[in-house]
């Protein structure tokens, strides 16, 4: 990658950077530019950058409203004097061909100069010399499309910026089903046609149920003037008496809806805790077993063991069959001397274990068990609770549509005496045919898209599982490798859309969000790291750009993180990451494990300088990042 007139960094203007194969980190501290660095190399690529406020619609409509974002993202941090010069060159493989793109800062769809060289080809230059920048964009963009075998540009964008990229914006897959059912289109590969076709279905069933429930809304509405206006003593209390039913229905429907989402938030609350319980029961029972296995060599204390348990208790021995209140006093004895009850011989064998230790541990282990347990069972109240309350929300709203289709019918009423009474009347009269007309219009549209949506969705469940032995293994050792938990994914079709549900431990379905925010953001890291395999067939690197998440991982899970990069890295695959020094932990682990010859380590104060309060502590920066560079220098492959 190359920067000319980057004003932002102000130590290094002019950036000439090779990225390397493995690992390329941008290390420093806050507000230095690291972000923006993944923002230029994604400009570069693409025209444009993502925009933190935009929300997902479709792929096409994505690419289309982000372009004016993109135009202007750099102002600012370019300064004036720079505007005109200022650009950004990537020279990236795609495939089997080498492709070198130059853009300018300010021009989304314009390129300066583009190069692509196919294997067994000359060389081919495309500069502004030789045609206008919107030409050189397009020639670029179509060599791009013939490369990798998608329909459009806008799928590579897509691709980009909400699989290939974690950015600051820290946007989540598993959490986010519009997009990930685009993903899930383009990455099982049912087709790039038919990625679009069910994009666009799915915009037009949400466009035509909200259509639909506005006309409904207009209709009654215009109906309510229409009965005030005719004025007629028996036809207003009807209409009073309709209208209050209507609003009362409404008002059962908000309500019911509120108590389903207040008890699918407490229903969620108790996941966390659950996945939280399980965790903390995992390493509880990991503790006790690597503790009992440490202090009592793999064998059991000897008050520990049935026959002694037994002697001790009921005074009864299981060996001789004895009953007598000696046995007990004998078993005291052997263990009061540190004898073995049974052969009589010394248990310095035993090396002092530590019987309370174990305890307190087996105590700990207890508690979380009762605890998980209580959880469980809250967890099962508030699923029936739930499920109480959808079915009381699908009457109500069973009630509120029989009600919304009766009322169609009673369009109808004796006209006034007056002849404007008669016009207005006649004119409401049709409004209100024509709302219910077009409300007919967008629920039959809406059905239709439905319909097709679901056969496109079912063509996604067959690619899905053949391509599911290979995918799936492939996130769970990335996720496993990071959380050292047992996890799980299944495609689901939920509330119309295809999506990816996490298990934790066996836990399937509760663990939708059962996880800290820190171990989410990583835990989707490992889930675009296997769709970008997917998206290639495994046949070929991939490369992620990452812009580290700082969130409060403790020390063990920063580890874990950096050996699930690295893991990552091993398998041929590239990784762009910027990360600030206070992440030391990952980086730690991510240089040992690398070494020099699969990781770069950029320090972000090469290109710009620290502020006024971080330079007073730079001794700090400088400390942790030389023990970055030593574990690098030391680390490697292995």
């Amino acid at each position: 990658v190359q920067m000319q007139n980057f004003s932002l960094y102000s130590n290094a203007p002019n950036i000439d950077a090779d990225l390397g194969e493995g690992v390329f980190c941008l290390a420093g501290a806050n507000g230095l530019g690291k972000s923006t660095f993944l923002s230029a190399l994604n400009f570069a690529l693409t025209g444009v950058v993502a925009d933190p406020n935009r929300r997902f619609d479709s792929v096409r409509e994505y690419y289309r409203h982000s372009l004016n974002y993109s135009s202007d993202y750099f102002s600012g941090r370019i300064s004036s004097a720079d505007r005109d010069l200022a650009q950004v060159s990537v020279e990236f493989i795609l495939g089997d061909s080498r492709l070198a793109v130059t853009r300018g800062m300010f021009e989304p769809l314009a390129l300066r100069k583009f190069t692509l060289q196919r294997p067994g080809a000359q060389l081919e230059v495309v500069s502004e010399a030789e045609g206008g920048s919107e030409d050189i964009h397009a020639r670029y963009v179509s060599s791009f499309l013939e490369i990798s075998g998608l329909d459009t540009f806008a799928q590579f964008v897509f691709l980009q910026h909400h699989v290939l990229t974690f950015d600051e914006r820290r946007h989540l897959l598993f959490w986010d089903d519009r997009i990930s059912q685009a993903a899930l289109f383009i990455a099982f590969q049912v087709s790039s046609d038919t990625a679009d076709r069910a994009d666009q279905l799915r915009r037009t069933v949400e466009k035509a149920d909200s259509l639909a429930r506005n006309l409904q809304w207009q209709a009654t509405d215009t109906r309510k003037k229409l009965k005030e206006l005719e004025g007629l003593a028996a036809d207003a209390a009807d209409e009073a008496e309709g209208t209050a039913e209507y609003e009362v229905l409404v008002s059962e429907v908000e309500e019911a809806t509120g108590r389903l989402r207040g008890t699918q938030s407490a229903l969620r609350d108790q996941r966390l805790r659950i996945s939280e319980l399980s965790t903390a029961e995992a390493e509880a029972r990991r503790s006790y077993d690597d503790f009992f296995t440490s202090s009592f060599g793999g064998r059991r204390p000897v008050n520990t063991h049935p026959l002694v348990e037994e002697a001790l208790t009921t005074s009864h021995c299981g060996v001789c069959g004895s009953l007598e209140a000696r046995v007990k006093a004998e078993v005291q004895a052997h263990i009061k001397d540190n004898t073995c009850p049974l052969c009589g011989l010394p248990e310095a064998t035993l090396d002092a274990p530590d019987v309370d230790g174990l305890n307190e541990r087996a105590e700990r282990l207890a508690a979380l068990g009762v605890g998980l347990d209580e959880a469980r069972r809250e967890h099962g109240r508030l699923e029936e609770k739930l499920a109480g309350q959808e079915g009381e929300l699908s009457q109500l709203s069973e009630r509120l549509l029989a009600f919304e289709e009766r009322t169609e019918l009673e369009v109808g009423l004796e006209g006034s005496v007056d002849r404007g009474v008669e016009a207005i009347s006649r004119r409401y009269k049709a409004q209100i045919a024509d709302f219910l007309d077009r409300k007919k219009v967008e629920r039959t549209k809406r059905d239709t898209a439905k319909r097709e949506l679901k056969r496109l969705q079912d063509q996604l469940a067959i690619a899905y599982s053949v391509a599911e032995d290979e995918f799936v293994p492939e996130f769970t050792e990335l996720a496993r490798a990071f959380l050292g938990l047992d996890l799980d994914i299944e495609l689901s079709r939920q509330g119309g859309a295809m999506q990816l549900l996490l298990s934790v431990e066996s836990t399937r379905r509760r663990a939708h969000e059962a996880l800290s925010e820190s171990q989410r953001f990583f835990v989707d890291i490992a889930l675009r790291m296997a769709l970008a395999r997917q998206i290639v067939n495994s046949t070929s690197p991939v490369c992620l750009y990452i812009d580290t998440p700082e969130g409060s991982l403790d020390i063990a899970y920063e580890s874990r993180a950096g050996s699930m990069f690295a893991d990552f890295v091993r398998k041929g695959n590239q990784l762009l990451i910027t990360a600030n020094i206070n992440t030391s932990q990952l980086l730690h682990r991510l240089a040992s494990d690398c070494g020099p010859e699969a990781m770069v380590l950029l320090r972000m104060t090469e290109w710009t300088s620290l502020s006024e309060v971080q330079a007073e502590e730079e001794d700090l920066f400088d400390q942790a990042y030389e023990a970055i560079e030593a574990a690098l220098s030391a680390g490697g492959r292995g």
